[in-house]
């Protein structure tokens, strides 16, 4: 198994930490990463959408090796790799943080006050929602880790991602960051694999959208027996993006 000191070089000014690497570590430059991310709106809104994505990161990441096994020819090259908000991690004390403060919000990266305001009317609103989400995540991620000897996560990676100078802040306590990564900076952390010089091959998926059986043969066949360096198709309204970053005999 490969040891926790594999953190990834730093990518649009994150600091990218793993907290579950994969069993077979591939440093061949042949890796075939499905990248995906996780995070939630940092203004704290909740939709029909924020009980989607989790539902949909579980379920790809349970039935991942399953789908690699029935439907790649090298299912040991395949890796299911998740970018996760750090901020995240660390939700209930944010929004109790948040809720508890007596000093004025006047805050940095032009967030106004009217903003502010809708952040605590959101984290009031929606409280319970946002904790069961921040439980199921936690909980999770300890489930995966605690059986990390299942065969069927052995092909997954899970990263965080952090940086600080895209939160917003109080400027009276710059310390202190009010909500999570500006707007969906975390869709950006799904290039990230393109950086990655064991990489081979890089395909982002929306972690809401189901990695199908019909998607693994399409994208073994794309890598097999075709050149192509790019490509991409809809399923439903999602765009699904392919990149072949360095072609390798199979």
């Amino acid at each position: 198994m490969s040891n926790l000191n594999n953190n990834l070089p730093s990518f649009l000014g994150c600091n990218i930490k793993c907290i579950k690497p994969s069993i077979n570590h591939n440093d061949n430059k042949t890796k075939i990463v499905v990248s995906t991310c996780y995070f939630m709106a940092s203004n704290f809104s909740i939709t029909d959408k924020s009980f989607t994505y989790i539902d949909g990161l579980i379920e790809n990441i349970e039935s991942f090796q399953m789908k690699i096994d029935r439907f790649t020819n090298k299912p040991e090259r395949w890796i299911y790799r998740v970018y996760i908000d750090e901020t995240i991690m660390n939700l209930k004390n944010l929004m109790d943080n948040i809720l508890s403060k007596d000093t004025p919000f006047i805050t940095k990266n032009n967030l106004s006050n009217s903003n502010i305001e809708k952040i605590e009317i959101n984290i009031k609103k929606n409280y319970n929602e946002l904790l069961y989400l921040y439980n199921l995540l936690i909980k999770y991620i300890e489930h995966i880790k605690k059986n990390v000897s299942n065969p069927k996560y052995n092909q997954i990676e899970i990263y965080t991602y952090s940086n600080d100078e895209i939160k917003y802040k109080l400027v009276s306590n710059p310390s202190f960051k009010i909500s999570g990564h500006i707007a969906t900076f975390g869709t950006l952390m799904r290039y990230h694999p393109l950086t990655d010089p064991n990489v081979a091959v890089v395909i982002m998926r929306n972690s809401s959208t189901n990695l199908s059986p019909l998607d693994i043969i399409i994208q073994n066949y794309w890598i097999n027996n075709t050149g192509y360096k790019y490509m991409e198709f809809k399923i439903y309204k999602y765009v699904i993006l392919y990149f072949s970053i360095l072609r390798q005999s199979i």
